[in-house]
Protein backbone atom coordinates (compact mmCIF):
# COMPACT_ATOMS: atom_id res chain seq x y z
CA UNK A 1 0.00 0.00 0.00
CA UNK A 2 1.19 3.80 -0.76
CA UNK A 3 0.31 6.85 0.18
CA UNK A 4 1.81 10.09 -0.24
CA UNK A 5 4.33 11.94 2.23
CA UNK A 6 4.65 14.93 0.76
CA UNK A 7 4.87 16.12 -2.69
CA UNK A 8 6.98 13.86 -4.89
CA UNK A 9 8.06 11.60 -2.04
CA UNK A 10 5.49 7.77 -0.99
CA UNK A 11 5.19 6.02 1.80
CA UNK A 12 5.38 2.27 1.47
CA UNK A 13 3.80 1.26 4.51
CA UNK A 14 4.51 -2.73 4.38
CA UNK A 15 8.68 -1.22 4.76
CA UNK A 16 8.14 2.09 6.17
CA UNK A 17 10.44 3.60 4.20
CA UNK A 18 9.89 7.04 2.20
CA UNK A 19 10.93 6.70 -1.54
CA UNK A 20 12.12 9.71 -3.66
CA UNK A 21 11.08 8.83 -7.45
CA UNK A 22 13.35 11.92 -8.06
CA UNK A 23 16.25 9.87 -6.65
CA UNK A 24 15.32 6.85 -8.31
CA UNK A 25 15.39 8.42 -12.01
CA UNK A 26 18.88 10.25 -10.90
CA UNK A 27 20.27 7.22 -9.78
CA UNK A 28 18.83 4.72 -12.59
CA UNK A 29 20.55 7.61 -15.29
CA UNK A 30 23.99 7.82 -13.32
CA UNK A 31 24.15 3.76 -13.82
CA UNK A 32 23.06 4.15 -17.52
CA UNK A 33 26.02 6.45 -17.51
CA UNK A 34 28.59 4.84 -16.09
CA UNK A 35 27.32 1.39 -18.27
CA UNK A 36 27.82 3.43 -21.12
CA UNK A 37 31.40 4.85 -20.13
CA UNK A 38 32.66 1.72 -18.81
CA UNK A 39 31.34 -0.49 -21.56
CA UNK A 40 31.90 1.35 -25.07
CA UNK A 41 34.43 3.54 -26.28
CA UNK A 42 32.74 6.33 -25.76
CA UNK A 43 34.64 9.53 -24.80
CA UNK A 44 33.08 11.43 -21.13
CA UNK A 45 32.01 14.15 -23.78
CA UNK A 46 30.10 11.61 -26.10
CA UNK A 47 28.78 10.36 -23.19
CA UNK A 48 27.38 14.29 -21.89
CA UNK A 49 26.16 15.07 -25.19
CA UNK A 50 23.69 11.91 -25.48
CA UNK A 51 22.54 12.42 -21.34
CA UNK A 52 22.59 16.15 -22.03
CA UNK A 53 25.00 17.11 -19.52
CA UNK A 54 28.02 18.82 -19.26
CA UNK A 55 31.51 16.84 -19.51
CA UNK A 56 32.32 17.78 -15.61
CA UNK A 57 29.11 16.15 -14.65
CA UNK A 58 29.47 13.01 -16.35
CA UNK A 59 33.33 13.08 -15.12
CA UNK A 60 31.74 13.16 -11.73
CA UNK A 61 29.18 10.48 -12.15
CA UNK A 62 31.91 8.38 -13.65
CA UNK A 63 34.02 8.75 -10.97
CA UNK A 64 31.78 8.57 -7.99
Amino acid sequence: KVQLVEEGEEFVEAEGEVIDPEKIRQEARNDSIKKAYDKTEMTQSDVAEVFGLSQSQVHNIVNS
